[in-house]
């Protein structure tokens, strides 16, 4: 009776079926001895080793095999190092070479064996080919190597090209200056319109070279570290006073937290935000501001809100592209790059930066820093 109940639970007998097991399984097995000797293996992994049969493992040491001999020499090591420490290895890569001549990286598991006493015999071990995961971190690492080198290039270029016109623009407004001083006639009308007309132009370049100069210079010696929010930002309304009480401008501020950022690069994405508010406000509108923070993850997530002019939406993208300006020259100064400034320093410090669709007038800005402690 039991044996015609064991016939109908395994109609494979279990010494075969253990085989079967081994043989389906898709990744490579292999148990050794004390001496890091082979005792067995799976299908497939004596197809890697080179062995024409399983049994064929056996007695067989890693030098045996095809792998190259500190291949070998590693491998033995990490045996020796679970069975004398009786704990498990788990997730080692390391590379192989195979018996076809294939270069190969394995994500291998040792463990030791154990017998009735608990006494440690040997160790069994998996592993799974990781080659083609580690040929594409390795690309992805090589891509974003050649970015970074290109993206240094080009802000090195940018550095040299406005550091390097910063001068002849001087000369030029010189000239202008001594032009007219030395030959200007204040009753011709036409001129005096041309004269006005190059010194803003040559003023609008001058500011746009300082603009890409500063912009190229972002980052650089950056340091991040535990900053106070609070503190920051009442440097910045301090720098600000004046303009605040000259547009009579309510400031309401909520209790921030601290992040991880450079005090210098938080305190320049406050002061443009804020300094736009102002700039962009309403003429007949006191202008109102409001600044505030909320934990989203790991992130701290900070709103500048104003009552100003506002944006449409439609130009969310395009408000962060450098020189990029939404308003004419003659209702608001400015050489909009402010905002530029502020994407690339968020993101610099690892968050992001957006513009979110107002109910009324007046615009929401909302950026993430990372978070470093609780303020609660």
């Amino acid at each position: 009776m039991s044996s015609q109940k064991e016939e109908t639970i395994f109609p494979i007998p279990p010494d075969k079926m253990l085989q079967l097991v081994l043989k389906s399984i898709p990744t490579a097995i292999f148990w050794k001895n004390r001496e890091s000797v082979y005792l067995g293996c799976n299908e497939e992994f004596a197809k890697d080793a080179g062995v024409e049969t399983t049994r064929d493992i056996i007695g067989k040491t890693d030098y045996d095999l095809a792998w190259k001999k500190e291949e070998a020499d590693f491998f033995v090591k990490t045996d020796q190092k679970v069975m004398s420490s009786g704990k498990p290895e788990i997730g080692i890569i390391e590379p192989q070479k195979q018996a076809d001549g294939k270069e190969s990286w394995l994500e291998t598991n040792k463990v030791p064996l154990l017998d009735a006493k608990g006494e440690v015999i040997g160790i069994l071990g998996t592993y799974n080919d990781i080659t083609a995961r580690v040929e594409a971190m390795n690309a992805l690492k090589r891509h974003s190597t050649e970015l970074e080198f290109k993206n240094n290039e080009l802000e090195q270029f940018a550095f040299i090209a406005a550091h390097d016109l910063q001068e002849p623009l001087k000369s030029t407004a010189s000239l202008i200056e001594y032009y007219q001083e030395a030959f200007f006639d204040d009753s011709n009308d036409e001129k005096i319109e041309i004269f006005n007309h190059i010194k803003s132009a040559s003023s609008r370049m001058q500011e746009m070279v300082t603009g890409l100069l500063e912009y190229a210079r972002i980052g650089r010696g950056m340091t991040k570290e535990p900053v106070d929010s609070n503190v920051v930002l009442d440097e910045v309304l301090k720098d600000l006073k004046t303009e605040i009480d000259n547009r009579n401008a309510v400031i309401k501020v909520h209790k921030l937290t601290h992040v991880i950022a450079g005090k210098f690069e938080l305190k320049a994405i406050f002061q443009n935000l804020i300094g736009n508010a102002l700039k962009f406000s309403r003429k007949e509108v006191n202008p109102i501001i409001e600044v505030s923070c909320k934990k989203v993850d790991q992130f701290c997530e900070f709103t500048v809100m104003d009552n100003g002019i506002g944006i449409d939406p439609a130009f969310s993208d395009k408000i962060f592209v450098i020189y990029q300006r939404l308003n004419k020259r003659s209702e608001y100064d400015g050489s909009g790059i402010g905002l530029a400034h502020c994407k690339k320093l968020v993101e610099l410090l690892g968050g992001s930066i957006w513009l979110e669709p107002a109910d009324k007038n007046g615009t929401i800005f909302r950026f993430t820093i990372p978070l470093v402690i609780s303020d609660d």
